[in-house]
This record gives structure tokens, sequence and C-alpha cells, in this order.
């Protein structure tokens, strides 16, 4: 019996190394920009985001503008 808990507490302390060598060199490796990056948008996606800046841009260069427009629109789906 004693021979059992002898080689668990082996196995355990082994086991326990190993993960403390492990910890060491992952925190020891940088991690690097290319595993950080997002996704690239596809294209649809980077029109999308396109339409939405100018549309925001307009919204604010030219307030009046935008609310008439919408005001129409809303009138037009009434109908």
């Amino acid at each position: 019996m004693g021979g059992y808990v002898l080689k668990a507490v082996l196995v355990l302390v082994g086991f326990l190394l190993a993960r403390r060598a492990m910890l060491r060199i992952m925190a020891a490796t940088p991690i690097e920009e290319e595993e950080m990056e997002a996704p690239k948008p596809s294209t649809a996606e980077m029109r999308k985001r396109q339409i939405a800046e100018e549309v925001e841009n307009l919204s604010q260069q030219q307030p009046e503008a935008v609310a008439s427009l919408l005001r129409a629109w809303m009138t037009e789906s009434e109908e």
C-alpha cells in the first residue's frame, strides 16, 4: 500500500512541476499581433461601414437636410 501512495505523490509532484514550467513558458512568450487581430471584414461589411460613416458625416454637417429627408420618407411610408 505504501508503494501506491509514493507513486501517486510522485505523479502529482511531476504534474505540478510540468504545469509550473508550462506557465513560465507561456508568461515569457509574447503574444504576436497577428493572433490578436480581429478577422478582416468582408467587402460588404466594409461598404456598410463606409455608408454609415457617410450618413453620420452628412447628419452632422447638414442636420436640417437629413431631417427633411427623414420626414419625407416617413410621409411616403404612411401613404
